[in-house]
C-alpha cells in the first residue's frame, strides 16, 4: 500500500500485488533474505514515482509501475534474474 500524495495531502492509495519469478535457488535464497529491503525499496520508489506521475483518478500505469519495481529488484538483489510479475495494481481515491 502506497499513499498517493498530491499538493501535500493524501489523496488516495495505490495497492500493488506482485510475484517474483525466480528460477535459480541461490537467487530465491537471496530474494528471501532481502525481502524487507525489497519491500522498503518498492514503497519508496513507487511513492516518489506516483506522486510525480500517477493521477489519483487515472488508470494505474502498470507498465511504469512494473518498470519501477523491476529497477528496485535488480538494484537490491544486485542481479537481473528475478522477474517482477504484477498480479494487480489498484488505485483508491480517498473520500
Amino acid at each position: 500500500n502506497i499513499s498517493l500524495i498530491k499538493q501535500n495531502r493524501v489523496r488516495g492509495a495505490m495497492v500493488i500485488e506482485l510475484v517474483l519469478d525466480i528460477e535459480k535457488q541461490d537467487a530465491i535464497d537471496a530474494a528471501t533474505k532481502m525481502m524487507p529491503r525489497l519491500n522498503e525499496g518498492y514503497a519508496s520508489a513507487l511513492a516518489k514515482w506516483s506522486n510525480a506521475f500517477q493521477g489519483v483518478y487515472e488508470p494505474a500505469n502498470v507498465i511504469a509501475i512494473k518498470n519501477q519495481l523491476q529497477q528496485v529488484t535488480n538494484q537490491v538483489l544486485g542481479r537481473d534474474d528475478a522477474l517482477v510479475l504484477l498480479k494487480g495494481a489498484m488505485l483508491r481515491p480517498s473520500g
